[in-house]
């Protein structure tokens, strides 16, 4: 097999690299993260070339070769934005996210950072955290496990066939059968709505062996036409731009790929038999430039639109000027002052071996691989730095934090005493007024929790079971005397939102003898809606299956009193197969009623801007002032007629944030949210006197 030299691929690569850059930087095309999926098609396609190539020639693989070459090929360039990352990440990203940067800089590094983020997208909470600014190195981590698998199994299969003196495509066929069984893996993966399958190598390595099976098929290409070859370009660039254009983000598995995919092997194979049709489309020398330099592109885009973002706000004028400047300035500068030069020195390596040559070539290759060595260190080095100052600097600040405010989770997740009813509360009057003084500062108070640390106030319910609520142990997420009776036992249905509400619910109801029952599921709204990442899902799935067995155990309970909170957000991620709002808060209402004493519908706090992105970066508190969304609004109409409807009590929490429609960013000295959605554990136990009035029976609030 001759592998020669084709000007399309590298257009090809220039397509895909701008599609992933527009996607992330302008929003634009909305499936612009297909672009991800061609890479791992031309990748599979390329690598699997090569070693069937050297295994033809020389009868067999040399791995250590392979991956010598794999090292040279990534290492230098990825080092050097990994260190770049930790720099910029500890000069300009809040503390928090700067430290957990340096944390997956070291998962880079190893080429393991989809693991990382598979782990932490397995955990809500975190992913509502902004990005991480070495996120996308999660494609090139799935790449080189695939890589550290294929050649062995590619060299067993060669070997094998060889013994068998199969016929000729026998590879292919084999290659095939291997890749629909991880076709087959992903589909069932697909059904796990489990958002860290995104990153998985096992769910994606079916796209780059689809290449693969199209490098050990290439002699079949020849019997192609020109017309046919024409026919096979033309289709495969309408299919990239199609779902490019069409794909939605919220669309995951093969399904979602299957497009780019099959669209991709056809632009390859319009080109495997000769001479690419159409050479000025793909092969022109501006798409062959970019498509040089695409690695490069790709590594540095996306940590200067994430730290950028940090500092001047996502999509502002500034943000995408900065970006325009930054990314071809720092990717085209290590292109030709990092990659290339190293590439050049390891081919010329490579000649001066076969001549028998030695001297300054294999000096200049000696010190790019010191370089490459240093900077590998240089990013662990300096991961182990940041993570250590960064430490340091938190538990000062957690130290402050605890003294301010005594009910506060400890950074070991255990949590003090519920305090009595009336420590460190105010009153509904000294609240609006509060709130009014907020809006019209200029200048922060001394905020508690610190602005640099409210990433990291979770509510302590979340340890404590609250989090993903097993449903049948009565234990998990139960809070008070475990022999109170029904009538004074309140349960707290809901996602994310329900579980921020925990800190605040627990001290209005304790102090008055009430026990506390949490069956919230993250992510997941008790509301019987359809969101779109659970769109597919059973009536056993993730959500649907917990929506119905929290349902259950409140019918089981019959409870005094049911809480039901869900994110107003949902309403802008609603799956187009989903049933009505309205319909759904009818069905869920009625259902909770029927089943409680009383059910209090109770109303989730404004979204707003994430204190991370905007109280670290300006001095201004109105700069981080937001007003009231059009999701909230709708929500609250069609949850208080819905209310009113079917007996539910609906309970209006509007006036305990905002003001003439404009919500400050932290009331008194308490910063409101710990993102853009959740309430901060100091906030919602602020917020005990006003859920008490809304909550407790006249008789019962009489006596609290």
């Amino acid at each position: 097999m001759r592998v020669r030299y084709r000007s399309d691929v590298q257009g090809l690569r220039a397509v895909a690299v701008l599609l992933v850059v527009c996607g992330h930087l302008f929003a634009w095309p909305a499936g612009g993260f297909i672009g991800v999926d061609v890479f791992f098609v031309i990748s599979g396609f390329l690598i699997t070339q090569l070693l069937l190539r050297e295994y033809e020639r020389t009868g067999r693989i040399s791995l250590g070769s392979f991956y010598a070459h794999r090292a040279r090929r990534l290492l230098p360039n990825a080092a050097l934005v990994l260190v770049a990352v930790l720099v910029a990440a500890w000069a300009f990203l809040p503390l928090l996210r700067a430290r957990q940067a340096a944390v997956d800089v070291v998962w880079a590094q190893l080429f393991a950072a989809n693991i990382n983020f598979e782990r932490q997208q397995a955990d809500y909470f975190q992913r509502e955290l902004p990005p991480s600014p070495v996120q996308h190195f999660w494609s090139l981590s799935v790449e080189e496990q695939f890589y550290f698998v294929w050649p062995v199994l590619l060299l067993a299969v060669c070997l094998t066939l060889t013994r068998r003196r199969a016929r000729a495509g026998a590879l292919a066929k084999v290659l095939a059968v291997i890749v629909a069984a991880l076709l087959g893996w992903a589909f069932l993966a697909a059904g796990d709505v489990e958002p860290g399958r995104y990153f998985s190598a096992l769910c994606r390595g079916w796209e780059l062996g689809a290449g693969a099976v199209l490098a050990a098929a290439a002699p079949a290409c020849r019997r192609l036409t020109g017309r046919g070859r024409h026919v096979l370009l033309v289709l495969g660039l309408a299919g990239i731009a199609a779902a490019a254009v069409w794909t939605p983000p919220e669309v995951a598995g093969p399904r979602a790929v299957a497009v780019p995919v099959l669209a991709t092997l056809c632009v390859l194979a319009s080109g495997t038999a000769g001479a690419p049709p159409l050479p000025r489309l793909l092969g022109n020398r501006g798409m062959v430039y970019i498509g040089g330099a695409s690695y490069a592109l790709y590594l540095w885009h996306w940590p200067v639109i994430v730290i950028l973002a940090a500092q001047l706000g996502e999509g502002s004028a500034a943000h995408l000027t900065w970006c325009l400047v930054l990314i071809p300035l720092l990717a085209l500068s290590s292109y030709h002052l990092v990659e290339q030069p190293l590439r050049v020195s390891a081919n010329r390596r490579s000649d001066g071996h076969r001549r028998g040559r030695t001297g300054p070539r294999q000096v200049s290759t000696a010190r790019a691989r010191a370089a490459t060595a240093g900077l590998v260190v240089a990013s662990l080095l300096g991961s182990f730095l940041v993570v250590r100052g960064s430490d340091a600097s938190i538990a000062a600040l957690e130290s402050r934090a605890q003294r301010a405010d005594p009910a506060a989770a400890r950074s070991d997740g255990k949590e003090r005493e519920v305090p009595a009813a009336g420590a460190g509360e105010m009153s509904a009057r000294a609240r609006t007024s509060a709130v009014r003084r907020a809006l019209a500062a200029r200048s922060w108070p001394d905020l508690n929790p610190p602005a640099e640390l409210v990433g990291a106030q979770r509510p302590p319910e979340q340890k404590q079971g609250c989090q993903r609520t097993a449903v049948a142990d009565p234990t998990a997420c139960s809070f008070g005397p475990r022999g109170t009776p029904r009538s004074r036992t309140a349960v707290v249905v809901g996602d994310s939102v329900a579980i921020a509400w925990l800190p605040g619910i627990r001290r209005a109801l304790q102090p008055a003898g009430w026990r506390v029952r949490g069956l919230t599921l993250e992510g997941c709204p008790q509301t019987d809606i359809t969101l779109r990442w659970m769109a597919g899902e059973g009536p056993d799935g993730y959500c649907t299956g917990h929506r119905r067995q929290a349902l259950a155990e409140v019918r089981r309970m019959r409870p005094g009193l049911v809480i039901l909170s869900d994110s107003a957000a949902n309403l802008t991620r609603l799956a187009p197969a989903s049933r009505p709002w309205p319909d759904a808060a009818h069905r869920t209402y009625r259902a909770l009623r029927a089943a409680a004493g009383r059910v209090v519908v109770l109303a989730p706090p404004p979204q707003g801007i994430d204190p991370q992105e905007c109280a670290t970066r300006t001095d201004d508190p109105g700069d981080c002032v937001s007003d009231i969304t059009s999701a909230a609004r709708e929500v609250a109409a069609i949850s208080r007629r819905t209310a009113r409807a079917t007996g539910a009590e609906y309970a209006e929490t509007l006036p305990w944030f905002c003001a003439a429609g404009r919500c400050p960013m932290f009331v008194g000295t308490t910063l409101v949210r710990r993102d853009y959605l959740h309430l901060t554990p100091t906030y919602s136990r602020q917020l005990a006197p006003d859920l008490r009035r809304v909550l407790l029976p006249p008789e019962h609030a009489g006596n609290s």
